[in-house]
């Protein structure tokens, strides 16, 4: 630094180092220094990023206005701004920088996912999904967006289009929670052999798990109470 001080591999290091140990006044200060040196956005949306995170909202909008400034369809730093100004409690102009994302990319599907999502927390479900849609008809394989669809049309109470999504993330791989969801979603069509399967699977996923987090067994009393109920109905 003291032959090249405005060199941006030392910086990049520096960054990469000052990162990995927690040293966050000496990150941000690389990260702006590389945005100095080299004008590319990506750096300043960093600084953005980190002070989202530690909820320094104003100073986050102000870095991530600024790598808009450098690039408009940075959207990355449209992100921050929406999540920064929902948090500010925002919402007229949380939703703008959301769909800012989607005017930059309209055929993205990963555009769609943050207004997605906030339309979703705002439990406006119709909204939500149209976005998810979206993004799933352009990229059909993203399962955590058609999770999050799924969780939309169980608030709408449709529990066609909740089956077909949860069937396809389950077709996949899906854990205990798919197959829970799953059992409720029969139970309210009572369609009780389906839902009593996959009650089931849901049951044994859970107990045969190999290591158990903090929740676990957060749904293991209502399989229970699904199974129970099932079983009294398909009984010969």
């Amino acid at each position: 630094m003291e032959i090249k001080p405005d060199d941006a591999f030392v910086w990049q290091t520096l960054s990469g180092i000052y990162y990995d140990l927690s040293d966050l006044p000496n990150t941000l200060k690389a990260y702006r220094k590389l945005f100095d040196i080299t004008r590319v956005s990506d750096y300043i949306y960093r600084c953005a990023q980190i002070k989202f995170v530690r909820k320094m909202y104003p100073e986050a909008i102000e870095d991530a206005n600024l790598a808009l400034s450098v690039e408009r369809c940075d959207n990355m730093a449209l992100e921050v701004l929406g999540n920064c100004y929902l948090a500010l409690e925002d919402k007229t102009k949380a939703e703008k920088y959301y769909s800012d994302i989607i005017n930059c990319a309209p055929t993205e599907s990963k555009s769609y996912v943050p207004r997605g999502k906030y339309n979703l927390n705002q439990r406006d479900y119709t909204k939500a999904i149209s976005d998810f849609s979206k993004s799933i008809e352009f990229n059909g394989s993203d399962l955590s967006v058609r999770y999050m669809r799924a969780l939309a049309y169980l608030s709408t109470n449709d529990n066609d289009n909740a089956i077909a999504d949860l069937s396809r993330i389950a077709d996949q791989g899906g854990d205990s929670n798919i197959y829970f969801l799953l059992s409720k979603c029969y139970l309210e069509k009572k369609v009780f052999v389906k839902a009593l399967q996959n009650a089931k699977k849901a049951k044994e996923m859970i107990l045969n798990a190999k290591s158990f987090g903090a929740d676990s067994f957060k749904n293991l009393g209502d399989i229970n109470k699904i199974i129970d109920e099932c079983e009294l109905k398909v009984k010969p």
